[in-house]
């Protein structure tokens, strides 16, 4: 039996039910160069075996194979299938370490199967515009939003659909940590290996690149990339670029590449409402030959609400209980399933919650944030409230409006489309509010 499958019958001894249920059984083990890695479906699940049972994995772990099993035990929120190769260095003939279709694309990326909603609905049109016509308009394409909002998967259709049409074309996908390293170990080299790592992405007809916030602060790789990006430009080939901000506030990235980067098409991806999150997670069920009602999803989707990876590790957590206890999906199953999420069985999270937590974090009364008063601070801890309470309750923004002092409908969803923007380009607000969801859901 492999070391994993012997360590959680370990555990399975050691730990309650209910807690080897809801925080062990999610998590994947993947063997690595120097041991084995784990996955947890969303940051809860890692955050909580980090804090609570990882002395005790280490130690099976230990007891089975010795250091060898735990030399580079990490978790990390995804995927086997998602990592990015850690231990041996990349190759210089480079793709994302995959080894998925040409060029590195993962297939699975399309745009048939992306859920297309308000938040990335622009961000769709201009990925096809690309792909119908590349090189010609929109270049450089660069999409910009938090982790887990779907940039990948529109950087990685545009790649698909052109490949396609024309298996001649040469696309090159890389995340932006893979073209880092790979430069590193070709200047490690030396000889003619930093020309042929500058080759295999000077050839590309459209070069693809991934998190580009990842080479801020290494500045002879953001030379040698400038000079790439330059090279295809010129040459009317196509540039697709993703980063997890506006590149003008990332720190570390060189004038000169922001100004390149901004010289195109950008496209902010938003999070998506709740109405969108009810149709991601109904879309990746079916796909899963599972049918959701609108109340589980609606659930799921209120609790989830981070990103659609939080989505996708909370649908797979209710799914595979399900399957685990030869159950159907009901509400019940679902709170059963995700009570590490909202911090106990079936418990929802109030509007009187959210204002005292709001207020206590910006030292205000919740009355002052209740009442008309325009003071800036209100102003913000306010709107941050009505975001907060839209995202995580299942009331409307008439029914928001009504518990703040009676303000319209309008001026409710005018507030909550404010912080989602802001969200996006001011990495502080977007700390406080995870910080404060964090806070809400213990």
């Amino acid at each position: 039996m492999p070391p994993w499958e012997t360590c959680l019958q370990k555990l399975q001894e050691h730990i309650s039910a209910d807690a080897f249920d809801s925080t062990i059984r999610p998590l994947q083990a993947q063997p690595v160069q120097g041991g084995i890695k784990l996955y947890a479906p969303n940051r809860y699940i890692r955050d909580a075996v980090k804090r609570e049972y990882l002395p005790l994995i280490v130690e099976f772990l230990a007891e089975l194979g010795g250091d060898s099993l735990i030399q580079d035990l990490e978790i990390e929120v995804g995927k086997p299938s998602e990592a990015r190769p850690r231990g041996p260095k990349p190759s210089l003939q480079g793709g994302n370490g995959k080894s998925r279709g040409p060029g590195g694309l993962d297939p699975a990326y399309t745009f048939e199967n992306f859920v297309e909603g308000e938040s990335n609905r622009f961000a769709k049109v201009a990925a096809q515009q690309v792909a119908d016509n590349p090189g010609r308009n929109n270049n450089p394409l660069l999409f910009h939003g938090s982790v887990g909002l779907g940039k990948t998967h529109l950087m990685q259709a545009i790649g698909n659909l052109i490949q396609s049409r024309n298996s001649d074309v040469r696309i090159v996908y890389c995340h932006c940590q893979v073209f880092l390293e790979s430069m590193v170990e070709a200047v490690r080299l030396g000889g003619g290996a930093m020309q042929q790592f500058a080759r295999r992405y000077q050839s590309a007809d459209a070069l693809l690149v991934d998190d580009i916030q990842f080479i801020a602060g290494a500045t002879q790789t953001q030379k040698e990339f400038l000079k790439i990006f330059n090279r295809l430009w010129d040459g009317g080939r196509q540039i697709v670029v993703t980063c997890d901000r506006y590149p003008r506030f990332v720190k570390g990235l060189e004038g000169s590449l922001k100004s390149r980067l901004s010289g195109g098409l950008h496209v902010q991806i938003k999070p998506p409402g709740k109405a969108m999150r009810v149709a991601i997670l109904k879309s990746k069920a079916e796909s899963r030959g599972v049918t959701l009602s609108e109340e589980v999803a609606g659930y799921i989707a209120t609790v989830a609400n981070a990103n659609v990876r939080e989505l996708d590790g909370a649908l797979q957590s209710v799914i595979g209980q399900a399957h685990f206890i030869g159950d159907d999906v009901t509400l019940e199953l679902a709170q059963d399933a995700l009570r590490h999420l909202v911090g106990g069985p079936g418990r929802i999270i109030n509007i009187g919650e959210i204002l005292r937590t709001v207020a206590d974090h910006y030292d205000v009364k919740a009355a002052e944030i209740l009442s008309k008063r325009r003071y800036r601070h209100l102003v913000r801890s306010r709107h941050v409230a009505m975001y907060l309470v839209k995202e995580l309750t299942n009331r409307s923004y008439s029914d928001i409006g009504k518990e703040f002092g009676g303000s319209h409908h309008t001026t409710v969803k005018s507030a909550c489309a404010k912080i989602e923007g802001l969200i996006q380009t001011d990495p502080e607000l977007d700390e406080e509010i995870r910080s404060l969801v964090s806070d809400l859901k213990r």
